[in-house]
């Protein structure tokens, strides 16, 4: 392996302006957090608790090349791409090893339902699949247990649907698209100069490097105001219990891919800090925050807006149909379509008309649009705990004043 010392991310203070950066290069239109989650979603493979995640969108809104330009900054030998995948597929695997590496799926529809999915997520949740299985014999039947599938994986597909089975959904982090015109209307000008990733190639070496690096020394991340963020954190939702083992991967995952900008304890291990809980904040608020409905994605609150709005004036007495409302919002109808069917199930509307092949004719529901979030901000964690992290900081030995060779890890 090179010197890792020569590696430019090494020394680069934040490593996902980096990838942002590099993903301009590329012609990538809109917000990047989807590819930064991604490469740190990858990143958490080496850990006992892996990040998995679904990508939601409307067909050709850029589901799949969000998580592919996220994945391209990791070796492709960590990854499994597939297109589809039978419902027994994943128990009877042989010579495919999936321990701790990304299995990608690009489109939820190559997944079969059933049993299938049963096995993905006891695969997802437990880091190992067992199956007994039955095989003819010539004395007969015979039961077998098949061998162990070894995980952990992390788990990542987009999707078309506005929402998968509630057990599959729990077990991920789910990501929206962004629908704001101007990302589209950015996206086609990069297009039209030549800008995108199938026409600009970038230098991966380096990417490829840092992690086989981290991965091979398998340095240990210490989060020490994990218990602070406790306190913080909303407990009526049971998700709750599978989302936060999601934010403490992602913690660490930051502090790993920055180890060389990060201090560490007498015992050697890497301590995050306070900037590692701002990324993962800005990164997961949002959809840790819809997954237990203390906000709503912002295709939902417009039309739940839009429909208010509208009955204010009397525009709609009896109901707004769907194409009313993309009328009034000047926004494409299928998309008002997909964002009125998940305000339904929601609850924030209620469909008059239900039925498949009817026009969806609305009027508001029952429950009121949240506004809240579901993790403390930097400033409420922090400002808390000031005395806490002088301590911490106080204690701890900045790796700068090692050499790499007097490393413990």
């Amino acid at each position: 392996m090179k010197d890792i010392l020569k590696n430019p991310l090494i020394h680069a203070p934040d490593i996902l302006d980096e990838l942002d950066s590099e993903l301009r290069k590329q012609g990538f239109a809109g917000a990047t957090n989807i590819p930064r989650i991604v490469y740190l979603a990858a990143t958490t493979r080496m850990f006992a608790e892996p990040v998995s995640l679904v990508v939601m969108g409307p067909s050709g809104s850029g589901k799949t090349h969000s998580i592919e330009s996220g994945l391209q900054f990791i070796p492709p030998d960590a990854i499994e791409s597939i297109a589809g995948m039978s419902e027994k597929a994943l128990p009877y695997l042989s010579g495919l090893s999936l321990k701790n590496r990304v299995l990608y799926l690009g489109e939820a529809a190559g997944m079969a339902d059933g049993n299938g999915r049963a096995f993905l997520r006891q695969l997802m949740t437990e880091g190992k699949l067992d199956y007994l299985t039955v095989q003819k014999t010539s004395t007969g039947m015979k039961g077998e247990k098949l061998p162990t599938v070894e995980g952990p994986i992390s788990f990542m597909m987009a999707t078309t649907a506005n929402h998968i089975h509630h057990e599959d959904q729990s077990r991920m982090l789910t990501l929206n698209l962004d629908e704001n015109p101007d990302r589209i209307r950015e996206a086609l000008r990069n297009k039209a100069i030549g800008r995108s990733k199938a026409e600009v190639k970038l230098d991966l070496e380096p990417w490829y490097e840092l992690h086989n690096y981290i991965a091979d020394k398998k340095m240990n991340i210490i989060i020490p105001y994990a218990e602070e963020i406790v306190d913080y954190i909303d407990v009526e939702s049971l998700k709750i219990q599978r989302d936060f083992p999601k934010l403490l991967s992602t913690i660490k995952a930051c502090a790993l891919v920055h180890f060389s900008h990060r201090e560490q304890d007498g015992d050697g291990n890497i301590l995050a800090n306070e900037q590692d809980y701002k990324t993962a904040y800005e990164l997961l608020n949002e959809p840790i925050s819809h997954g237990l409905e203390k906000s709503v994605r912002l295709g939902v609150v417009e039309v739940v807006e839009a429909v208010q709005h509208m009955a204010k004036t009397g525009m709609t007495a009896d109901g707004v149909s769907q194409s009313q409302l993309a009328e009034h919002m000047k926004k494409d109808r299928s998309v008002v379509g997909r964002n009125i069917h998940a305000a339904v199930n929601q609850g924030y509307l209620t469909n008059e008309n239900p039925g498949q092949g009817r026009e969806a004719k609305v009027k508001l529901g029952s429950r009121k649009l949240p506004t809240g979030n579901a993790l403390p901000s930097p400033e409420e964690l922090f400002k808390k705990n000031e005395n806490f992290s002088v301590q911490i900081n106080s204690e701890a030995k900045s790796i700068k004043e090692y050499s790499f060779s007097e490393l413990p890890w």
